[in-house]
């Protein structure tokens, strides 16, 4: 059985914590700030170097309870003895979903609304009202019929070629 820390925290010790920082003995630690604001933080070392992981909050609206703050400990802890980086790997996590999340916003945007919107962007630079005119229509007349509902992801240089033949 494993044995009780004497300097464990308690739920009433973490509710009335003052301003510092609380070992809940070991490598999680309960910050308490002078405005009262209470978070979770993860202390590590690895390869001879100390970093610190915030979990989250411990007070508050969606807070975390002792109990998680321990589990997601556990879980750190584990990883750091596997050699992982936790902040690393939480940085390598949201960067894959950050990717995910922008390709899925290109395959779902057009070209022509790509277009429209830089048309949009740099009409007020050009200053002939016909250059502006030209643009639009140069655009409605030979790129939209032909790749106007496409996705952006979708166009390749093949496509482009197509229109630039069809111009020439």
């Amino acid at each position: 059985m494993p044995r009780k820390l004497s300097n464990a925290l308690t739920p009433l010790t973490v509710k009335n914590a003052k301003p510092g920082r609380h070992s809940d003995g070991g490598d999680l630690h309960l910050l308490v700030k002078a405005s009262g604001s209470r978070s979770w933080v993860f202390r590590f070392m690895l390869n001879g170097n100390s970093r610190d992981v915030g979990l989250g909050a411990a007070a508050g609206l969606g807070a975390l309870s002792l109990a998680n703050a321990r589990v997601e400990a556990t879980k750190l802890r584990l990883k750091v003895q596997s050699g992982i980086a936790p902040i690393e790997e939480r940085d390598r996590e949201e960067a894959e979903k950050l990717a995910a999340a922008q390709a899925a916003l290109i395959a779902e945007t057009t070209f022509k609304e790509v277009a429209e919107a830089h048309i949009d962007a740099n009409e007020e630079s050009w200053r002939n009202p016909k250059h502006r005119q030209q643009w639009r229509k140069t655009m409605a007349d030979y790129v939209y019929p032909k790749i106007g509902d496409q996705s952006v992801a979708d166009v390749d240089t093949p496509h482009v070629l197509s229109i630039l033949e069809s111009i020439w």
